[in-house]
């Protein structure tokens, strides 16, 4: 069977017309048109509650609209189900990710592959080599027996990829596929993707819009469950493109960029700690009030578990000072009390999804001040009204149930209930993956704003959403602390030459 690069495609693509998609009384898709020709890379952007995530899954049969048809060549089909979804081969690499956690990497690869070739007719062991040929080109060595629970969130993203790509689909969707995967591995996918678009039509779902307009030809916003633009990708710059999302003027990143020489020398005087643990060797930070210190490396060399260490959520051995006072935390509850507060990037673990936004923004507030019932629910509409404003949250009213929001607005309903308590410590733990860019700059002049009166120690996979903010880096490897920059050396190139070679030369 010839490979898939290379095969042009003669088909006619895809036609999306009239899709709409509530949940509950929230829009999701409001009257959605899209003609997707083959042999094309599609940028699908816009704002969190934008309605395209909505979009992949009313693709791949997870949600049915309320309204709307779907063509192939001219010939309209029906999806109600994955399985449909499969048989109109259209494949997704989705941002949660599909595979069964307790079956092995290559078990999860030849369910797929037995899949698609008892629809096709193709030979399975072809596919099932092709997929696994696409995961040995990343820079990781993924164990294929290994059972996927115990892989890294990055591998993971590498196997759904893998598996959609080795299928071979007419239609390909990747939602947010590089959230987790190092500068080389993304490479490697691009290349990939721009080998097999002959053959395919592609639909790439991304906030880091300099990706988008790096490796798709053309870009499709999305606002408010609309297709408000599409346009050529060579015709247009990021600035542009966030203007039309956000609908409005938005200041660039680089005018909320903090000098260090504003602050006093950082003599650690206001916040310090220490921390030694399995995967954390003896990293000291010292900080004064008013700075962001930013977290660069690799994801997996220790960042976050400094940062949950210092929390109180894994065990280890810390010495902590908060404004000349030591600290003894050795709990969650312990660092709150004292004014530290953690958000971890993993909505999963932060939100309650029956409860409304209302009570998710309050409820660490209400934990320390424990107000009557009728003065708390008065105090927690007031604080979240707020929040919602100030965050930009996308809901009908802060009493709809968080499960009902896109994950963006669910992220910063998390970050609102972190703000709510006026922290001394921030701790921001990747909290920004999945935020749209009009999103992040708000959020940059909100921590700008707040940072005046804590200390923020901000860990982000992407350097790019620290540069604009951070006063320093620091970036780790193995657990260390290899590499400090700050003023003019902290650029891209540096930070990203010290995580890659550990810190050597």
């Amino acid at each position: 069977m010839a490979p898939l690069e290379g095969r042009k495609s003669e088909k006619m693509g895809w036609k999306l017309e009239h899709w709409v998609k509530h949940f509950g009384r929230t829009v999701a898709l409001n009257g959605v048109n899209l003609s997707l020709e083959p042999g094309t890379i599609y940028g699908l952007v816009g704002p969190n509650g934008s309605g395209k995530s909505t979009l992949v899954k009313a693709l791949t049969g997870l949600v049915r609209l309320d309204e709307g048809k779907l063509f192939k060549d001219n010939t309209q089909v029906t999806i109600s189900s994955p399985l449909d979804a499969y048989r109109h081969n259209i494949c997704a690499a989705h941002q949660e990710i599909s595979l069964v956690p307790n079956l092995s990497v290559i078990d999860n690869l030849r369910i797929a592959a037995l899949l698609k070739s008892r629809l096709f007719g193709l030979q399975s062991g072809e596919l099932l080599e092709e997929m696994l040929s696409i995961l040995d080109v990343f820079s990781h060595r993924i164990p294929v027996q290994s059972p996927v629970r115990r892989l890294g969130r990055g591998e993971q993203q590498l196997v759904e990829i893998a598996k959609a790509l080795g299928a071979r689909p007419e239609l390909l969707l990747l939602d947010e596929p590089t959230s987790f995967l190092t500068e080389r591995d993304i490479e490697y996918l691009f290349e990939k993707l721009l080998a097999y678009k002959a053959s395919s039509t592609i639909l790439f779902i991304s906030h880091r819009l300099k990706e988008v307009l790096e490796v798709c030809d053309k870009i499709i916003i999305l606002r408010d469950g609309r297709n408000v633009a599409e346009f050529s990708s060579k015709d247009v710059n990021i600035d542009d493109v966030v203007e039309i999302m956000a609908g409005r003027s938005v200041a660039s990143f680089t005018r909320l960029l903090r000098e260090p020489s504003s602050l006093k020398e950082s003599g650690g005087g206001f916040f310090s700690a220490r921390v030694r643990s399995p995967k954390v060797k003896d990293v000291c930070i010292t900080m004064e009030r008013g700075e962001i210190i930013g977290l660069a490396g690799l994801v997996g060399h220790g960042q976050s578990e400094l940062l949950r260490a210092i929390a109180g959520l894994v065990p280890s051995n810390k010495v902590i000072t908060l404004q000349e006072k030591k600290l003894r935390i050795k709990s969650p509850a312990d660092a709150i009390r004292n004014g530290i507060v953690y958000v971890s990037g993993v909505r999963a673990d932060m939100i309650l999804p029956e409860r409304s936004v209302r009570e998710n923004v309050a409820i660490i507030k209400n934990g320390l001040q424990m107000p009557l019932a009728p003065v708390r629910e008065r105090m927690e509409r007031e604080l979240a009204q707020t929040m919602k404003q100030k965050l930009g949250i996308v809901c009908r009213s802060v009493d709809e149930p968080v499960r009902f929001l896109s994950g963006g607005n669910q992220q910063k309903t998390v970050i609102a209930r972190a703000l709510a308590v006026k922290p001394k410590v921030l701790l921001l733990d990747d909290v920004l993956k999945g935020i749209d860019t009009v999103t992040k700059t708000d959020f940059y002049s909100l921590l700008s704003e707040i940072a005046k009166d804590c200390a923020i120690v901000f860990f982000a996979s992407d350097v790019d959403e620290l540069l604009p903010i951070a006063t320093r880096i620091l970036v780790m490897y193995e657990g260390r602390v290899i590499a400090k920059f700050q003023g003019a050396a902290m650029t891209r190139e540096n930070i990203l030459a010290a995580a890659l070679h550990g810190g050597g030369e």
